[in-house]
């Protein structure tokens, strides 16, 4: 008889009840932290916001002194200085050197923003005229009009003055105005009047109060003050505070006290005596506290459900998918007899025997069936293909042809989406693998790229019947030739399997024989010339000189000459690119030789990208002329920026280059030393004097040459500078790997051909 098992079992060795019980004590542990860390807050929270304050209030005191102490600094440093000590001793007369001298110091200091002085006086009364930052002003409208305040009368200024003393005294903040017929009365705001005497003359200051509360206030209150050492108030912020209530002593220290609702946290400054006070309401402390409180209890008692829910559900979401795989398994068979104390995991440890026993059945019937696979694993192996036999790929000892094509995907197709693109490589694949293998039943074509397809065909066939069925398919593909171009390999001989890699090697060089056109092509035969150079040797220096000239005229006409001669010897699209990476190469090194941003100029053209699209030559001289037309214009911009003794030099040799001219005489004419003027010479263009000096000389030699002047060797090297005939020659060899005889007969030979 069949033990059924319970569906949801409450017994102690059950997996329900274990896991709910595990889950329990983990959130009575949990709890338990909870229940701690609350009362440790609660009893400390209060002790860390009074901590809190008196930080906040010895960092604003510290702040306060320290400015304090630079303004006295700086004032004591102007009382000091030259223009006003002088001043002090010249008469009434106005001294306009002196005054100006003492303005520009007091500028300074009000310029500073972080002493925040408002501004800067120098007065005597029983002088007509006062000084301050803004220029000069007569003494009687100073205190009335100037700086006028209710508190700070003139009277209060003039008892000031004879009164003596030349302290730093500090008076409590008020609010000052100035008024003016045309602006009227102008607000200037809170300040701290100060006042030192310098010989003759008294230097007011106006520190800006409001300013340094912002800055170096710290606490969430803003009810702060600042006594004096008499007690008295000097500065308060906030709601007005009843001063009587002050009448208490502080102490000579730090500390806080509470007086009726409000916590006042004080501290004395050591140097200036000022007594800074932060007033905190009890309630603001309080409601912090119980905030915290009501957040904790929050805490706990979210905690407390939540893990009881989740306790619940997970056990039940652990306990649920163990209880259906068991009844799953006791409809094929009773159960082994229990191994462990929670019968769910014995009833799990038999079935998974029984899986074990099943997967391994299961798994060599597969082994049986692997033609299945065998598609991917043609796939797969091709991509390894030079590792791997074609006898490893199919079983046959057959013969076989191999065709590849290799796709030029153009801007159009370049524009379409992604999907589009993914749709169209795959139509492109099945249009191939439709024709060859309409033609030719054993016939197997793969992607082997996203630019590559292969075709493998079985058997001996005839190159002739391969090209009529290549030519079918060409007629069809000329009709997206704007999406697309095709170029198709054919290896003239058969191949067998061990020969696969050598043929795929062989097939991949002769992709590489396609014509600069915009068709498809089929390319039977690769090429056995070596082939030459892409620029010559003459022109590939030219080319480099023009282009750090920026010489675009000349430059276009190297380009056009160079992709002349290689249409002439019928070169391939794929010597065609090489040859426009170059002249990129070349551009890239010009710009970078002027210090010019090269990524922005690559992003804009996309060289390297945009040269594998080219479909035809007409496409890549626009491409080249483009690039070539901007790299000029930046030379160009970027050399009317030359510094002016590489400018003179220049300039110097392009004068002067049919004399004997040497590094020494230019360095003469800047009054430089020699080693000096190579250096610099060096660094700024790249080239060395007597390199850059030849190179000019044989670039004026090649245009006489090819002027058609009836002009002998001798009369030639004389015109540019030589003495010596032979020298010239070996030099212009030695450049141009041509003799200046048989360059003017090349140049004689290109005139008539192109006439």
């Amino acid at each position: 008889m069949i033990n059924r098992f319970v569906p949801l079992s409450l017994k102690w060795n059950s997996l329900f009840v274990r896991l709910l019980s595990s889950f329990l004590l983990l959130i009575v542990l949990l709890l338990s932290f909870n229940l701690f860390s609350f009362t440790f807050f609660k009893t400390n929270v209060h002790r860390d916001i009074v901590s809190y304050n008196m930080l906040g209030l010895a960092k604003s005191v510290d702040s306060y002194e320290k400015h304090f102490n630079l303004i006295e600094f700086n004032l004591m440093q102007l009382g000091m200085s030259r223009p006003v000590m002088a001043l002090g001793k010249s008469p009434d007369v106005y001294d306009y050197t002196l005054a100006a001298q003492a303005i520009e110091q007091m500028k300074t200091l009000t310029g500073n923003p972080l002493l925040f002085l408002n501004n800067i006086v120098l007065y005597n009364p029983d002088r007509s005229y006062f000084l301050e930052k803004n220029g000069t002003g007569g003494m009687p409208d100073l205190f009335t009009k100037q700086y006028a305040s209710d508190r700070y009368g003139a009277d209060f200024w003039a008892q000031q003055w004879k009164s003596g003393g030349s302290a730093f005294r500090l008076f409590p903040a008020a609010g000052f105005y100035s008024t003016s017929p045309i602006n009227g009365i102008s607000d200037k705001g809170m300040l701290f009047p100060i006042l030192m005497k310098s010989g003759s003359y008294a230097i007011a200051a106006f520190l800006d109060a409001g300013k340094l509360f912002e800055r170096f206030h710290v606490s969430p209150n803003n009810q702060f003050l600042i006594l004096g050492p008499d007690g008295q108030p000097l500065f308060q912020h906030g709601a007005p505070w009843e001063m009587n209530t002050l009448a208490q002593s502080f102490g000579s220290g730090e500390g806080h006290v509470k007086s009726g609702d409000n916590y006042l946290f004080y501290r004395k400054g050591a140097d200036t005596g000022f007594t800074y006070i932060n007033i905190v309401p009890f309630s603001h402390i309080a409601g912090q506290v119980s905030r915290l409180n009501a957040v904790l209890v929050s805490v706990l008692g979210s905690a407390l459900l939540i893990g009881f829910f989740l306790a619940v559900v997970l056990s039940l979401k652990f306990n649920s998918p163990i209880r259906k795989m068991i009844s799953g398994f006791q409809k094929s068979g009773s159960p082994q007899p229990s191994k462990t104390n929670i019968r769910e995991l014995d009833w799990i440890s038999d079935k998974i025997s029984d899986i074990v026993r099943s997967e391994r059945e299961i798994r060599t019937d597969l082994d049986q069936k692997n033609d299945l696979l065998k598609s991917y694993g043609y796939l797969s192996k091709v991509k390894n293909m030079y590792q791997q036999s074609l006898n490893e790929l199919i079983d046959t000892d057959k013969p076989f042809r191999l065709i590849l094509f290799r796709l030029t995907f153009t801007e159009r197709f370049d524009g379409l989406s992604g999907e589009e693109r993914e749709k169209a490589s795959y139509y492109i694949r099945e249009l191939i693998a439709l024709q060859l293998g309409e033609g030719f039943a054993e016939s197997t074509t793969l992607q082997v790229e996203r630019d590559q397809v292969l075709t493998l065909v079985s058997g001996e066939v005839d190159t002739g019947d391969i090209l009529n069925v290549l030519n079918r398919l060409k007629h069809i593909a000329d009709r997206d030739q704007t999406f697309f171009l095709m170029t198709i390999a054919v290896p003239p001989l058969s191949c067998r399997p061990g020969e696969f890699a050598s043929a795929y090697e062989e097939a991949c060089h002769m992709l590489l024989e396609r014509r600069l056109a915009s068709e498809i092509q089929i390319v039977t035969k690769r090429s056995s010339a070596a082939p030459d150079l892409l620029i010559a040797p003459a022109d590939d220096q030219e080319l480099s000189i023009q282009l750090q000239a920026g010489e675009r005229d000349r430059v276009f006409e190297l380009l056009g000459k160079c992709i002349r001669r290689l249409e002439e010897k019928h070169a391939s699209a794929h010597r065609f690119a090489l040859f426009a990476q170059e002249i990129s190469s070349k551009i890239e090194k010009t710009l970078l030789f002027y210090q010019l941003d090269t990524k922005i100029f690559l992003e804009r053209h996309a060289p390297f990208d945009r040269i594998g699209k080219c479909t035809g030559i007409g496409q890549l001289e626009r491409l080249l002329a483009d690039m070539t037309e901007e790299a000029c214009m930046l030379v160009q911009e970027k050399k009317a920026r030359q510094d002016p003794v590489k400018d003179f030099v220049l300039e110097y040799i392009m004068t002067h280059y049919r004399q004997d001219l040497s590094l020494e005489t230019v360095a003469d004419q800047l009054q430089m030393s020699r080693s000096y003027l190579s250096t610099y010479f060096r660094d700024k263009t790249g080239m060395t004097f007597t390199d850059y000096l030849n190179a000019l000389r044989m670039s004026k030699a090649k245009e006489l040459l090819s002027s058609g002047e009836d002009l002998r060797i001798g009369e030639v090297a004389g015109e540019i500078g030589y003495r010596n005939v032979n020298s010239f020659i070996r030099m212009f060899k030695k450049i141009y790997g041509v003799t200046p005889g048989e360059y003017r007969r090349i140049a004689l030979q290109d005139r008539i051909g192109r006439g």
